[in-house]
């Protein structure tokens, strides 16, 4: 399920991504895959480099990742409905340092493990992964179709204790790595105040808003905002390419 289709991505956050597809689209090597038939039957090969390899041959199964990975980028590609006449400047990413020593980086996230006790149970389950609600699940849904990474509640140490934001979120057009957290109960005197604490947590450990971590929020007459959503990730991919 692609949000591209039906909902109203910002512009800028169109650009970003698509520079960051092309990009890698242009890393990647040219293999391609086509269908042969011969006697009735159908087989896969896989087009590199002006010969045909098929795919159950030894060479056929090395090219298969890049063939698959292209083809998953290019449907991306697609779904952003990118403009002719849109410009999409690749960017170099820079690392974003929280305090000295400690970076959003890939060996930050890569260290990170979802401890959620949600994991094997619940009622709202999405690539094998248990959410504790509704919309989690379909932030999951956003960042997936958005071709970013997440774990769904690490383990990380604010303040010398342990907190378990609801995402640790991996976006490869910045090169990095944020955090979100949705307060979904903010009904409640008590959760709302559970809410605050965990920012204030955030902050005081050199956590920057709308840079180093997003946050969203519903409560019963409120659903959380997608379209909103949307326009504070793009926010914070700016933030990020112009450190």
């Amino acid at each position: 399920m692609f949000y591209y289709l039906y909902m109203d991505i910002p512009v800028e956050l169109k650009s970003v991504l698509a520079a960051s597809i092309e990009g890698e689209l242009h890393s990647l090597p040219d293999v391609r895959s086509c269908i042969r038939r011969k006697h009735g039957k159908a087989s896969l090969y896989y087009r590199y480099d002006g010969h045909l390899y098929k795919s159950d041959t030894a060479r056929g199964a090395g090219l298969r990742p890049a063939a698959e990975r292209r083809e998953i980028l290019q449907r991306r590609l697609s779904s952003l409905n990118i403009r002719k006449d849109m410009k999409c400047t690749p960017v170099s990413p820079k690392t974003r340092f929280i305090r000295q020593g400690f970076a959003l980086d890939r060996n930050y996230y890569d260290s990170l493990t979802s401890v959620s006790p949600v994991r094997a149970q619940g009622r709202y389950q999405y690539k094998g992964v248990f959410f504790r609600s509704k919309s989690e699940k379909e932030i999951a849904e956003i960042y997936s179709d958005l071709g970013f990474d997440y774990i769904y509640e690490p383990e990380i140490i604010l303040g010398g204790t342990p907190f378990h934001p609801d995402f640790a979120v991996w976006c490869d057009a910045i090169g990095g790595m944020f955090f979100h957290e949705h307060f979904g109960l903010m009904d409640t005197s008590n959760y709302r105040r559970s809410a605050q604490l965990k920012i204030g947590e955030f902050i005081d450990s050199g956590f920057i808003p709308g840079m180093d971590f997003l946050a969203t929020y519903e409560n019963n007459n409120s659903p959380w905002d997608k379209e909103g959503f949307l326009y504070d990730v793009t926010g914070l991919i700016i933030k990020r390419l112009h450190l």
